[in-house]
């Protein structure tokens, strides 16, 4: 495949292929930094979600975050999500269930930056990410099938939790949540 190398080709390519090729997507993306600041809204408060774009087939969001700023331990709905750097590093902990147990366990711990992409399925576990640097970052997340919901996991407790996911903006244009 060819690289990508703007945000519309991109969003040409995922409305048009087929969702067994998603997969070949993420590793052809080569959109300039730059190109992402009409969808990048930080907040102080926690990490956005920015949806770039949406349909039946698949959800590309931009998230931001600030230093410290993380999510919860989660899952995906039983969706396919690949995470690629845009700016910045990430640490993500990938966790999973021990039959039997009542916490989860973490069974991997992985720093993401440059362009570097990570898949994550509800097979794998669950996972956390975070920005653990003092600079701000961005990562572009790639599902497919849209997620509507998620449950979280404490890791304390072992306590499951769904939640409803929403957008900090939506194409660019902030959204009133």
């Amino acid at each position: 495949m060819e690289k990508i190398k703007s945000i519309d080709k991109l969003i040409y390519i995922l409305e048009n292929c087929e969702s067994s090729d998603f997969h070949k997507i993420p590793r052809s993306i080569d959109i300039p930094v730059e190109s992402f600041n009409e969808f990048a809204h930080f907040s102080d408060q926690f990490y956005t979600r920015n949806c770039i774009a949406k349909n039946t087939d698949f959800e590309l969001l931009l998230l931001c975050w600030n230093p410290g700023q993380k999510t919860p331990i989660h899952c995906h709905d039983s969706q396919e999500c690949w995470v690629m750097m845009i700016d910045g590093e990430l640490e993500e902990d990938k966790y999973s269930f021990e039959e039997n147990a009542s916490l989860p366990k973490k069974i991997n711990q992985s720093q993401l930056y440059g362009s570097q992409i990570s898949f994550m399925s509800d097979d794998l576990g669950y996972h956390l990410l975070g920005n653990i640097k003092s600079k701000k970052a961005m990562s572009l997340h790639l599902y497919v099938n849209p997620i509507n919901k998620c449950s979280t996991l404490c890791p304390d407790t072992g306590e499951i939790k769904w939640i409803e996911t929403s957008y900090h903006s939506y194409k660019g244009e902030l959204v009133n949540n």
